[in-house]
């Protein structure tokens, strides 16, 4: 390094020189008669030679032919003129020996800092070398060290101290190049001395916190109200023995509301406390034993080898034991939003909680749950990837001036829209929306009640001395006027709606989709196109080497054909070939246990195309060890979406440095000038060779193969590749070109037959070369023959206009993007957004997160996906098979089609009670229903049989209807006619269950209908019966049961929106058949049970009035039947279509007209 710096500073000399000469340099000085020891010229060069006290030793001065300066005398006194050119010679040698002094003194520095390394790397290693101590606790290192060692900021000191990574493995009995032993009793001895990888939970709000939360509903508080007043006004009228019913009753019902809100509210809490304990569980692999393992973040323990790719997260606080090119982003930790850069020896820390966003390595586990600076803060309570605490980090980040003005904005923004999502979802929103509209309208009609019902009282009724009576019948009056409010709002259809969100979110993880974000449930039914990648998605993802060219020969990859790919191959051949193999490679080969044991068969791990890769290297005669211990390797250059190829440089034995690329075969191809030989000969690769790798990869791909092309390159003698070096990558030595075959997944061209006909767009998205992408796709249905494939760089240079004419105004004939890039995947996600359509995309790469984020719902890919990806998707796709999203699409739609059945139902049913009350106050009739009965109609209807319509199955054409948009109104204007009329059906038949008890039945009174509504004018005696009857609770407990029982019909009517009964059928609900059954047993609870009839107002009924409950109540299944006839005519337009939906056809004039 010195002799090299010597020669860059003599070069560095003459260039300047040659710069002095030519008067035009930045060391050009002024010709003056003066020292120029002080001008900027002269300044600006002794800083660039480092001069040491240059003023005094090192001064110029300018030459002028004649001038003072340039005279010189002979003895005689006689002027001698000195020869210009000569002198100005001697000045640039002058200068250029300074020049090499400077550099000689660069070297000396040079040096002296290289001998300040090599001391503290040999103090590591003389205190590596050091035997391990055993300390107390069994270890050779306390926690407390251990602790110290990551505490921020981070020092190197303390690791030099240690010993470094390695000894600190030593000392806690770990080989860093197994990990732990596989054995359980030893790793519970790590788990009992340095603790688990687990973090407390925050305290659970108390149950009492959500039954105070259910008692601060004002209606509720008035109720409360309303309650005190009838008790104590009642005892006051009636006595002690019976005055206190009334108000009992309505408190009794007040709990009941009280008590099953909180309940409900407590368990939706649980259920989203473990899914959300779900989604933070995330697999690692680890080195136990001398194997990877996949285990849970909570099995980590110190001690552990973590191994790390690109997109993963560190789950544990260590240290960096091997690194290749390894960048985190540490910007959750630490607020830093640059990528920092990770190795053994100058960054070998590693946080909790940070990202590997490219690169790949191992690291010692240090530190585990609370003890790591993840634990501490969230163990305070503070999650450092909630937006709130984002948030405060991004101001701190703004006001230290580390984010511009423009990024701040960008990411608050981001920010915000993520505690918004975390909030309530869109649909929960509108149905709050929906819920306060008819409360609104409840007020309304409960003052025109309250008001109809005290004009009646003033008009006909005489006020009592004592002012008693009249004033417990206005809290009556007023009780009622207030419970109608009750009735009227539908308080369980928001509740109701995330419950059938949660038990969605669980329907959805058993098909193997984890919803991360609950407004996904609901935005995915809405789904018009699907940008789904290929490899793992639509295809198995496991592959194999099928087909290969290797120097010149192609041959089948099946065993007896890959064993015989080298046999004419020279030995020198077969060593270029198998360093490609297993040194370029992402994947590892075990091939005996840690103690020597040959294994039965060599276990092959990591990404599904190192397998195949690693895998063919075996098949062919390789042997991983012994290659890869003939070569050091310098550098790797791990695989990126954005390159499509990853390399390596590797130096031999002999100190020949060879560097191996390998990547999509058209790129690397065209890096290719040479070709190799079986004898290990190297050739020009011509224009002909070309042409017939290119017919090869093109068969290959027409045969649904992915291609990779392997090349290399011996570099000069001599030459060297660092760490911060690029590795080269031009002149490239053609060496071999494989196909790989990965299957379509079975069942996968079915579910995009079932999207298609659902009016869902599927394109395909991939990295692939466009011959094997269109093939695929053309398996799995998704390219049609009027549809196009684009490569991603094509895609790119179009404009926004150009796109549109070339595929149409929604893109629909864009149906394949191959070689695209995650930059392509974001601009195809926006522009079909900016377009009006409801994106889901797929996404398994660090890369995709934009793309993720831009779509409407974002798919990360369970298996493949890495933590990035999952971290930016609404939901993961734990099987990674496109049929599991299909599935949550038409959960999606499940879930809107039982929001408008909860909708109608509660709706529907609420409606008839208010109608009912209006009614009888209207046309001046006895009171038919007390507020206490209400109330418990209220509680049973909308709260059993409202919660079990979520476990509605979806309906049979689910999936054969177009999708409905994010802002489709919930409730239609023929929606609403429909509410209306039920609701009407319920109110009628309510009242006239009561009043045939009193007009017709024959075990009743018999009146008129005069009578009837002028009961209040009755005077004991004089009619011919008594006016007792007005206060029988008969006919109000007929009333309240053919309101209860009508609501139970009108639950199975809820089954399905458009679907007959006769079609869906009772028992396609055994959760609504349970409910409808335990509803109707409380209410005949409180008919029989003697000492809760009086609290409710109710007596028991005969048979004779039970068939006239019946009689009055089943209709209500006939009438909907109607109703749903007439909708299923309606929505004709909306009903099964095939692909055709993209060839540019109308929506049918009926569907058109609906709109």
């Amino acid at each position: 390094k010195a002799f090299l710096t010597f020669l860059a500073c003599l070069a560095f000399g003459l260039l300047s020189s040659q710069r002095h000469r030519a008067h035009n340099g930045a060391f050009v000085f002024p010709r003056r008669a003066v020292s120029m020891g002080d001008s900027d010229a002269a300044k600006a060069w002794k800083r660039a030679i480092l001069t040491v006290n240059a003023t005094r030793r090192f001064r110029y001065h300018g030459y002028k032919p004649g001038s003072a300066v340039d005279i010189k005398r002979t003895p005689s006194g006689t002027p001698i003129v000195k020869d210009e050119g000569v002198e100005l010679v001697r000045k640039q040698w002058t200068k250029t020996i300074r020049v090499v002094q400077a550099g000689v003194r660069f070297s000396n520095i040079g040096k002296k800092i290289a001998a300040l390394a090599a001391k503290a790397q040999m103090d590591v290693d003389e205190k590596e070398s050091e035997p391990i101590p055993t300390l107390p606790n069994g270890f050779g290192i306390e926690q407390e060290q251990l602790l110290e060692l990551l505490e921020l900021p981070h020092e190197l000191e303390r690791l030099h101290v240690l010993g470094g990574a390695r000894r600190v493995a030593r000392c806690l009995h770990v080989n860093p190049d197994s990990g732990l032993p596989d054995d359980e009793a030893k790793q519970q001895v790590y788990a009992s001395t340095f603790g688990r990888n687990v973090i407390p939970e925050q305290p659970i709000k108390p149950f009492w916190e959500y039954c105070y939360e259910a008692m601060q509903d004002p209606t509720l508080l008035l109720l409360v109200a309303c309650s005190l007043a009838a008790l104590f006004t009642g005892m006051a009228i009636e006595g002690p023995e019976k005055g206190w019913y009334d108000g009992a009753g309505i408190a009794f019902a007040i709990v009941l509301v009280v008590l099953v809100t909180a309940v409900n509210d407590y368990r939706q809490a649980a259920q989203f406390r473990g899914l959300d304990a779900k989604n933070k569980d995330l697999r690692v692999n680890v080195l136990r034993g001398g194997v990877k393992h996949e285990v849970s973040i909570y099995a980590v323990l110190v001690g552990d080898v973590l191994m790390l790719a690109t997109g993963d997260q560190v789950v544990a606080d260590g240290l960096v034991l091997t690194s290749q090119s390894m960048e985190l982003d540490e910007s959750t930790m630490t607020g830093e939003s640059d990528l920092l850069k990770k190795d053994s020896k100058h960054a070998p820390f590693l946080l909790s909680g940070t990202k590997v966003v490219d690169g790949y390595g191992t690291m010692l586990v240090t530190a585990v749950g609370q003890n790591t600076e993840w634990g501490r803060l969230m163990a305070s309570g503070a999650d450092p990837e909630e937006a709130a605490a984002k948030l405060i980090k991004l101001d701190t980040m703004l006001e230290q001036h580390k984010i511009s003005q423009e990024e701040y904005d960008r990411q608050k923004e981001e920010l915000e829209n993520e505690q918004e999502a975390s909030a309530e979802t869109p649909l929960q929103v509108r149905l709050n929306g929906l819920a306060n509209s008819i409360g609104k309208l409840g007020l309304a009609v409960a003052v025109v009640v309250l008001v109809i019902l005290v004009v009646r009282f003033l008009i006909d009724e005489q006020w009592d001395e004592g002012g008693s009576a009249t004033a417990n019948t206005m809290v009556e009056y007023f009780a009622i006027a207030v419970t109608i409010v009750v009735v009227a709002v539908p308080e369980g259809l928001p509740l109701a709606v995330t419950l059938s969100l949660a038990y969605s979110m669980g329907k959805m993880m058993d098909d193997n989709a984890l919803v991360r974000h609950l407004a996904a449930c609901e935005t995915m039914g809405g789904a018009t196109n699907i940008c789904s990648d290929k490899t793992g998605t639509l295809t198995t993802n496991k592959m194999t080497v099928v087909k290969a060219w290797v120097m010149g020969v192609l041959r089948q990859a099946e065993d007896s054909e890959a064993a015989q790919t080298l046999a004419k191959a020279s030995a020198a051949a077969k060593e270029v070939f198998y360093e490609a193999m297993f040194a370029n490679a992402e994947g590892e080969v075990f091939e005996s246990t840690p103690e020597g044991a040959p294994l039965p068969e060599p276990i092959v791990s990591g990404k599904p195309t190192e397998v195949a890769l690693l895998t063919y290297g075996l098949a062919t005669g390789g042997k991983p060890k012994e290659a890869l211990s003939k070569v050091t390797v310098l550098k790797k250059d791990p695989f990126n979406s954005a390159k499509k190829r990853m390399g390596c440089a590797v130096k031999g034995a002999d100190d020949t440095v060879r560097v191996h690329w390998k990547g999509a075969s058209e790129i690397v191809l065209g890096l290719c000038d040479r070709k190799m030989n079986p004898d290990g000969s190297v050739t020009p690769l011509t224009a002909e060779d070309t042409a017939e790798l290119q017919s090869l990869i093109q068969s290959m791909a027409e045969g649904s193969l992915r291609t990779l092309c392997f090349a290399f390159k011996e570099l000069e003698a001599g030459a060297a590749v660092g760490e911060e070096d690029d590795i080269p990558d031009q002149g490239l030595v053609c060496l071999a070109i494989v196909g790989i075959k990965d299957p379509p997944r079975p069942g996968v061209p079915d579910a995009v037959s079932r999207c298609q006909q659902a009016g869902i767009m599927v394109r395909m998205v991939t990295g692939d070369n466009i011959t094997t992408a269109k093939a695929i796709a053309r398996e799995v249905n998704i390219l049609t023959d009027e549809g196009l494939a684009v490569e991603g760089r094509t895609f790119r240079k179009m404009s926004y206009a150009e796109r549109i004419a070339t595929y149409g105004p929604k893109l629909d004939k864009l149906q394949v993007m191959a070689r695209s890039s995650p930059t392509d995947k974001y601009d195809l996600v926006h522009m079909l957004r900016t377009l009006g359509e409801v994106v889901a995309v797929t996404g398994d790469g660090t890369n995709d997160a934009r793309a993720l984020k831009e779509a409407d719902i974002g798919l990360a890919m369970g298996i493949a996906g890495t933590e990035v990806a999952k971290k930016s998707s609404d939901i993961v796709v734990q099987d990674d098979n496109f049929a599991t999203i299909v599935k949550a699409v038409a959960e999606g739609r499940s879930i809107f089609s039982n929001t408008k059945q909860f909708i109608r139902y509660m709706v529907s049913s609420n409606i008839g009670e208010v109608v009912c009350i209006f009614l009888a106050a209207a046309v001046g009739m006895p009171e038919t229903l007390v507020p206490v009965q209400l109330l418990w109609i209220n509680l049973v209807t909308d709260g059993l049989p409202a919660t079990a319509l979520g476990f509605n199955k979806p309906d049979t054409d689910i999936m054969a209807v177009r999708p409905r948009k994010l802002d489709e109104s919930i409730v239609n204007t023929w929606m609403f006619v429909r509410y209306l009329v039920i609701g009407l059906y319920v109110g009628v038949v309510t009242v006239s269950g009561y009043a045939w008890w009193y007009l017709w039945y024959e075990g009743g009174p018999r009146i008129s209908w005069t009578e009837f509504t002028n009961f209040e004018e009755c005077v004991e005696g004089k009619m011919p019966y008594s006016c007792a009857v007005f206060k029988d609770r008969r006919p109000s407990t007929i009333s309240m049961s053919v309101l209860v029982l009508v609501e139970m019909f009108n639950a199975l009517n809820a089954l399905s929106e458009n679907n007959s009964l006769l079609t869906t059928g009772p028992f396609s609900n055994p959760w609504l058949l349970g409910a409808i059954a335990l509803s109707m047993s409380l209410h005949l609870v409180i008919i029989y049970v003697p000492f809760l009839a009086p609290v409710f107002t109710v007596a028991p009924l005969n048979l004779a009035e039970w068939k006239a409950v019946l009689w009055l109540s089943f209709p209500v299944i006939m009438v909907d039947e109607v109703l749903k006839y007439v909708s299923r005519n309606m929505m004709q337009g909306r009903r099964p279509f095939s692909a055709n939906v993209f060839k540019g056809r109308k929506l049918p004039r009926t569907f058109s007209r609906l709109l």
